[in-house]
């Protein structure tokens, strides 16, 4: 009898200590297969790392220390779901804590793993951690970037940065393409398209000194939006640069977007860089290079180009004025 008690109770003591240990995989998304989000989430890439988000969540920047310089311009999207790709380029120099609780929703933000590229200071290492009005926030670095993921459903949360991979051969933009490493590099020279299917966009950034930090963000367009798109860089005229005096150029382009035009013909390359010049006026440099041939980028083309979550971060104000939408 007093061994059929020990046996029970040691049963029933580690029974309970596998239902909590279950709890706790499942919050911290410990074990899960690579697949377990949504079919319907989309991807997204930044650098040399993809991960997934529900297809709704839109882009933004989240409040940092400088919030409340920023009142009337930002809390519009504060109010929906968002994606962050890479921290604002200009933060002013206050501080303002804390933030409020009106400021915090559903959002993932992806910027270096480096504390020196930080707003302020955060020793939290990798893990999930309860932060004010009920959200919890996810942090995971992977690579050389460090994603942190808010919501109040902390399996979300959890579940956004679990799916973070280094971008594969599936990944919308190649981290190491060419033109990371070559500023003058031009796509191979390909029969000419009259029509597009599919249009991958892979916006690439400096890294904020001498060389190319790699993939700012992907996008795509598809249909009627990419076949416009073709025509319209195929009706311009041929940009015969450089406009701009000697010495008046910029340290290389002010926007670089690789696209890879998909067609019944194969994929096909166009590279569009654009630069401005230092001190005179409205004077735009460069425009859609197809190997063989360079054409002007219009206000319409690049526009349609520039579409969340590509942006123009900084540049001159020529190519803003032209390309802003």
């Amino acid at each position: 009898m007093n061994g059929s008690w020990w046996r029970r109770d040691r049963l029933a003591l580690v029974t309970g200590l596998l239902v909590i240990l279950a709890v706790v995989a499942v919050a911290l998304g410990a074990g899960r297969p690579a697949t377990a989000w949504p079919d319907d989430w989309r991807i997204e890439q930044y650098r040399e790392v993809t991960f997934r988000v529900p297809a709704d969540w839109g882009y933004g920047y989240e409040p940092g220390p400088d919030w409340c310089g920023h009142r009337g311009q930002q809390p519009g999207q504060q109010r929906q779901p968002y994606v962050m790709l890479g921290g604002p380029v200009v933060r002013l120099s206050i501080g303002c804590r804390p933030i409020p609780d009106s400021l915090i929703t559903d959002h993932v933000a992806v910027d270096s793993a480096d504390p020196r590229s930080w707003p302020e200071p955060d020793p939290r290492p990798d893990g999930l951690y309860r932060i004010q009005a009920g959200f919890w926030e996810a942090i995971r670095t992977v690579e050389s970037l460090r994603l942190r993921a808010v919501s109040r459903d902390v399996r979300l949360a959890q579940r956004i940065v679990d799916s973070a991979v280094r971008a594969d051969d599936t990944a919308p933009c190649d981290p190491d393409h060419p033109v990371v490493a070559d500023p003058g590099y031009r796509p191979k020279p390909a029969a000419d398209l009259e029509t597009a299917d599919r249009i991958t966009l892979c916006q690439y950034e400096p890294d904020g000194g001498s060389g190319w930090g790699g993939v700012r963000a992907a996008g795509a367009l598809t249909g009627a939006d990419a076949t416009k798109l073709i025509a319209g860089i195929a009706a311009a005229p041929v940009w015969d640069g450089p406009s701009c005096p000697a010495g008046e150029e910029r340290d290389g382009p002010d926007v670089t977007v690789l696209l890879t035009v998909h067609s019944a013909a194969g994929p096909r390359e166009l590279i569009m860089r654009l630069g401005s010049c230092e001190n005179i006026g409205p004077v735009v440099t460069g425009g859609f290079d197809d190997g063989r041939t360079v054409r002007t980028a219009t206000a319409e083309t690049c526009r349609a180009v520039l579409t969340l979550p590509l942006r123009l971060d900084f540049g001159g104000q020529s190519v803003y004025e032209r390309c802003r939408n």
